[in-house]
């Protein structure tokens, strides 16, 4: 008979993450029980699984009903120089929620063009 073992905190927070990161539709329950089955030696109630994904922000409400947003990775690229398109702003980094945006290096003026790109579509053929 295999021995349950309780997972350390962070042990049990990169499992659960990497689970729902894979299965971002999946709500607690499925989430919980895909946990136990991968790592069928852990004892682990849904309680603290619910507790560790409310805690990394993956769900939508206190009961944990609804899947969670998960963000996409935002990284500035390196060496990316937008002073060749304007020099009243530069990109910065802000959060794991809010990304990376455009932000002005100096006043700019009502009406004045600071970035200009011309419009791109792809759709899939019918």
């Amino acid at each position: 008979m295999t021995t349950q073992i309780t997972p350390a905190e962070d042990e049990l927070k990169s499992a659960l993450l990497e689970l729902k990161s894979a299965n971002p539709t999946l709500g607690i329950s499925k989430i919980h029980a895909q946990l136990l089955a991968t790592h069928p030696e852990w004892t682990v109630s849904e309680k603290r699984t619910r507790k560790v994904l409310q805690g990394e922000g993956l769900v939508n409400n206190a009961n944990g009903g609804t899947p969670g947003q998960l963000y996409p990775s935002s990284k500035l690229i390196e060496g990316l120089d937008v002073s060749k398109y304007s020099e009243k702003i530069e990109v910065k980094y802000f959060s794991k929620i809010k990304g990376k945006g455009l932000v002005a290096k100096e006043p700019i003026k009502e009406g004045e063009t600071i970035w200009k790109e011309d419009p791109w579509v792809l759709a899939p053929e019918w």
